[in-house]
């Protein structure tokens, strides 16, 4: 029988969407919670450690690009080994507005990861499509 548990989670505030989307790691040691609509729709992810006293913040992944509703978080994956998350963005609008640039349109994919078992979290990759068109967002 599971109780409801608080994690620390700082920064969540109402409309952020906190638990759109969730990925666990393989040992359930680290869980990645997105809030796609935190910060006007630009998104955020959260990482989340297991310890004694619960679940706490390790970390809070934004995009390198982050543009209002580019939705981070859409899409995300945790490595087995909870060292890595790779996280979808709807669109990718740089410079933080629309446009009629079908670039900015189609979204990308960040991958981040942890430097040793306490490390700190960083960007790794910013992945986007050779032949982005506004079609590929959902």
């Amino acid at each position: 029988n599971e109780r409801r548990r608080q994690c620390d989670a700082r920064r969540v505030q109402r409309g952020d969407r906190f638990g759109s989307r969730v990925a666990l790691s393989d040992d359930g040691s680290t869980l990645a919670v997105a809030a796609d609509g935190d910060d006007t729709a630009s998104g955020a992810v959260y990482v989340l450690r297991r310890s004694t006293g619960g679940w706490t913040q390790e970390a809070h992944l934004e995009a390198s690009s982050m543009g209002a509703v580019d939705y981070f978080g859409r899409g995300l994956d945790i490595s087995g080994d909870g060292r890595r998350i790779a996280v979808g963005a709807m669109h990718d609008f740089i410079g933080g507005r629309p446009s009629a640039d079908p670039v900015d349109w189609a979204g990308s994919v960040y991958l981040f990861a942890r430097n040793g078992p306490n490390g700190r979290w960083f960007q790794e990759a910013h992945l986007k499509a050779s032949n982005p068109d506004p079609a590929d967002g959902p």
